[in-house]
């Protein structure tokens, strides 16, 4: 793994194409300041044959080529610094790659939990509107009684009242007929009266009264009296 290490930071040297497609998508943390990212082109370095790029080096030879005098640049980095520079990517990549490997069972997890809380949602939503549905029936069916209820009350106090006023009216009529009838029978009796008094040449049944003694008003106070039973 160590020796993968140091390819892994020199191959820009060996392959300079490959290095800059792989500064394309090289991952750099934000507080990463060391190793800021250079654009590396063909005619900076040396091509590379491919018996060069099969070519395994050793420590020693990394170690060598890197602390050389006029020793160059690679990829951007000093050369004294690219060993601290390769030890820190490759803890960011092992860092990254185990928490995508946490995260992915994870969201594997979730996948699952939220199939389940998509299922029991929409069991819930179905027991929801089931419960809703019956609460706004039973309370339909509440209201419908009550007002049948009251329904009946105000009818049958129609009817009383249509009764009540046709026994009124009746009884009104009857006694306005009566009242009519009496006061006419009243007019004719005093008109009768007076036409007694005139009779006797008198203005009123007062005067008729006092030309006759007491012992004769007693007889027909008595006649009057007996006539009631």
């Amino acid at each position: 793994r160590k020796m993968r290490n140091w390819w892994f930071g020199l191959f820009d040297r060996m392959d300079p194409i490959a290095a800059r497609n792989f500064r394309k998508i090289e991952f750099r943390e934000a507080n990463d300041s060391i190793a800021p990212l250079e654009t590396v082109t063909e005619h900076s370095v040396p091509s590379t044959t491919s018996s060069e790029r099969r070519h395994a080096y050793t420590d020693v030879e990394v170690l060598e080529a890197l602390h050389a005098p006029g020793s160059r640049r690679v990829a951007g980095v000093a050369p004294q610094n690219a060993q601290l520079i390769i030890s820190q990517r490759w803890q960011t990549v092992t860092r990254w790659k185990a928490q995508d490997a946490e995260l992915a069972r994870e969201n594997d997890g979730m996948r699952g939990a939220i199939e389940r809380a998509k299922m029991e949602l929409r069991e819930i939503r179905l027991t929801v509107d089931h419960l809703l549905q019956k609460k706004a029936a039973e309370e339909l069916a509440m209201r419908q009684r009550k007002h049948n209820r009251v329904l009946r009350r105000v009818s049958a106090h129609l009817h009383e009242l249509r009764y009540e006023i046709q026994s009124k009216l009746d009884a009104l009529k009857s006694a306005q007929a009566q009242n009519y009838t009496m006061k006419a029978e009243l007019a004719v009796l005093q008109a009768q009266i007076q036409e007694e008094c005139s009779r006797a040449d008198m203005a009123s049944p007062d005067e008729v009264r006092r030309a006759v003694s007491q012992d004769f008003r007693d007889k027909i106070a008595a006649m009057e009296l007996a006539d009631c039973f």
